[in-house]
């Protein structure tokens, strides 16, 4: 059971084609910009094509922040997150981000979510991360059929984690997807995108058979565990048996004659 609130902002799960892609954009946060975006925060393009971090409900969603590098006083920076106000030499900069629109995000709600609950749509809490560099946002409440900047496509296959847990782990795709231009350059005829959506659902259905073979394997091998633990415990009462009838029988048997004494003759009994 989820009962813990532990968030890390939103976490790419995976992508129909197995294979979860960053993008790359010079100078792609702006020199001396104002807030820290943290590894898993969403993002939002800028109106100066820079990204932002994302803001509104629903807001416009560009992908989920990775990290960047940059040179700044002759060193160079490699982090999980931008922190606020950096100033960098120009052209220096990589911002690193998802941005397929087909990548499954993995987040934790702030309350429960239900399996009724799939489907429907939810939205990022406030901006917030830890002194590393990794958000700590939550996803918000279910909003149903109210519009939200994501749409709740499962829970997340863990052992702990169920559909009403407390603070639920779930599945999200982007619902208000800012497609980058590239992407919009190529889009996908319709049997190029039925494709695609028979390929996502070969990939679900392969996951979830691989989560079925995985809890019969951990059934079977506490099974083959359990009987382990039996024969040993049998073998082990066999051994007892075998030497509490072993030592009854030897309390049995009659005691041997004495050993006479070298030089000392047997007793005799007297003549009548």
């Amino acid at each position: 059971m989820t009962a813990t609130a532990q968030p890390q902002g939103l976490v790419p799960a995976r992508h129909p084609s197995g294979t979860i892609r960053v993008e790359n954009q010079i100078d792609g946060v702006a020199s001396a910009y104002t807030s820290n975006i943290y590894h898993g925060t969403p993002v939002m393009r800028g109106t100066d094509g820079t990204v932002v971090v994302a803001a509104g409900a629903p807001a416009p969603i560009l992908g989920v922040f990775q990290g960047c590098e940059y040179t700044s006083g002759s060193k160079r920076f490699l982090l999980p997150y931008f922190p606020a106000n950096t100033v960098y030499d120009a052209g220096s900069m990589i911002a690193k981000f998802t941005a397929d629109p087909d990548i499954i995000y993995e987040g934790q709600s702030v309350g429960p979510v239900l399996a009724v609950d799939i489907g429907g749509s939810c939205n990022i809490g406030a901006v917030s991360g830890n002194a590393i560099g990794y958000s700590t946002q939550a996803l918000s409440a279910p909003t149903g059929a109210t519009a939200g900047s994501f749409i709740i496509v499962g829970i997340a296959p863990y052992d702990d984690n169920r559909a009403g847990d407390l603070f639920t782990k779930v599945l999200v795709k982007i619902s208000t997807q800012v497609v980058p231009v590239a992407l919009m350059a190529g889009a996908l005829s319709d049997e190029e995108q039925a494709a695609r959506d028979e390929a996502m659902k070969k990939f679900d259905e392969d996951l979830a058979r691989q989560a079925e073979d995985l809890k019969l394997a951990e059934q079977r091998a506490a099974e083959d565990a359990e009987r382990a633990k039996n024969r040993k415990e049998e073998d082990a009462r066999l051994a007892k048996e075998r030497k509490d009838a072993a030592d009854a029988k030897a309390a049995q048997q009659p005691a041997p004659d004495p050993v006479p004494q070298q030089g000392v003759p047997y007793p005799t009994q007297p003549s009548a």
